[in-house]
């Protein structure tokens, strides 16, 4: 038997539809992609049992509510559109929030802030040294870079900052501007203090 691309989808999609629909007759609460899939695994399957877009439409609207779902899953499911066969063509049917709920207890994207600061590498030693790229372009350091292997072209104290990076979040960076004098704070690093990588320089223990 040959499927199209799309039929492979289309059984795919109601193959999970199936697995979302026993989950919920357990009493299971339904994920976001379980959601999807049994929402759209009704408009298909009703479609093909010859019932009208509207039709389909108002049904949808009653199939969950938010005691079926995880939270959070109905702010993200604010709209559903599924491509559906009915008997006289394709049709798009497009749902918008589909699932009746009050205020989840969590919503998506949310940040929740823990009620004190939080102090990073509170127990490292730090110091804080010059700087000066004398190169012609700028120079960006990452926040774990080894200092100490940093760019021939930053001038400083660099037997100073073996063992120390610079003191800012993870994933953060600082740029060096051609000619410019900085000074920057530095923390040791943490655990066994074994390094490798960066420029080769160091390759084992501090």
């Amino acid at each position: 038997m040959y499927l199209t691309h799309q039929e492979k989808e289309k059984m795919l999609l109601l193959f999970a539809a199936i697995i979302a629909k026993n989950r919920k007759e357990k009493g299971l609460k339904l994920s976001y992609p379980e959601s999807v899939a049994y929402l759209s695994g009704h408009i298909i399957e009703g479609a093909r049992e010859g019932k009208t877009v509207q039709k389909l439409i108002e049904e949808c609207s009653h199939l969950l509510s938010g005691e079926n779902v995880m939270d959070g899953v109905p702010e993200l499911l604010e709209q559903l559109q599924v491509e559906a066969m009915f008997v006289d063509g394709t049709k798009l049917v497009s749902l918008n929030n589909p699932i009746r709920h009050k205020t989840s207890a969590v919503i998506p994207g949310e940040y929740a802030y823990a009620p004190d600061d939080i102090s990073l590498s509170s127990d490292r030693k730090r110091i804080t040294i010059k700087v000066i790229n004398t190169a012609d372009r700028p120079i960006q350091v990452g926040s774990h870079f080894h200092f100490y292997e940093a760019n021939p072209a930053l001038d400083f104290d660099r037997e100073q900052t073996k063992g120390y990076h610079l003191d800012i979040a993870s994933g953060l960076s600082v740029r060096f501007m051609p000619g410019v004098e900085e000074m920057i704070e530095l923390v040791e690093y943490g655990g066994d203090k074994i390094i490798y990588g960066f420029a080769g320089k160091i390759n084992g223990n501090l």
